[in-house]
């Protein structure tokens, strides 16, 4: 048995009623229930069955509101940093702590910045730096402060007065003269970056040491490691170290 006129004009109406609230929610252009109408006066004409009409009316109304729930999702929220964002992020912000050195024009940041940082060390802790003969022979400390009175002479204290240190005007010179590009500045800023790694784990070694063992000396030891510890963190040069002394 078919569906009596009630029963049509009250599923006329609701889908006439969801047309609307898809329409006010969406787009009126895409749910025009006038369509619907000009498809229910053709069923009539083509005499199709009622229960049919209104089926397809129903997948009709389905697929469109699925079409419109795609066209008008809100776009997804912008992606955060990713871990390697993260981490450039906050390798920059240790490393802000030291300003740069303006030595080179052709240096990046990051080099200005740790030459920066051991300009500052040398002129607060340099003279808290131990000479071999102040030593006692053959200790830890004495050995350790001979494998560092040459990379300090060269990576640390200024060649001349108010000047640089050597290897700071060997790089800058080096710097100058590249021909090769980027990837020989990159190689440059590298080499310098791997020496005073060896330069400061050699120097919180010293320092360390120093404390441990009670060492007298004008300067705090335990003050200094912390100092050359920060620059060895901050700028991630642990693993630069020569052999164990």
């Amino acid at each position: 048995m078919g569906l009596s006129d009630r029963e049509i004009r009250a599923a006329r109406d609701k889908l006439r009623q969801q047309y609307e609230k898809l329409a006010g929610k969406y787009s009126p252009a895409m749910f025009n229930y006038a369509r619907v109408d000009e498809r229910y006066m053709q069923a009539l004409r083509d005499r199709l069955p009622v229960e049919h009409f209104l089926a397809t009316e129903v997948r009709i109304l389905k697929d469109l509101e699925k079409k419109a729930e795609e066209k008008f999702a809100p776009p997804p929220p912008p992606a955060g940093p990713s871990n390697a964002d993260r981490m450039l992020e906050e390798f920059a912000r240790r490393i802000s702590a030291w300003k740069p050195l303006e030595f080179s024009s052709r240096a990046d940041d990051e080099t200005k910045r740790l030459a920066g940082a051991l300009a500052d060390f040398e002129s607060r802790w340099g003279s808290a730096i131990p000479g071999v003969r102040s030593l006692p022979p053959g200790t830890r400390a004495a050995r350790l402060a001979a494998a560092l009175s040459e990379r300090v002479l060269v990576w640390l204290e200024p060649a001349r007065s108010g000047g640089l240190p050597r290897a700071l005007d060997d790089l800058a010179l080096a710097l100058e003269r590249i021909t090769a590009g980027e990837r020989e500045r990159e190689r440059l800023c590298k080499e310098y970056l791997k020496e005073a790694g060896f330069l400061c784990n050699l120097l919180s070694d010293l320092f360390h040491e120093l404390a441990e063992t009670g060492y007298r000396a004008a300067a705090d030891p335990a003050a200094a490691a912390e100092a050359v510890d920060a620059i060895i963190y901050a700028f991630r040069l642990r693993e630069f170290r020569l052999g164990s002394f």
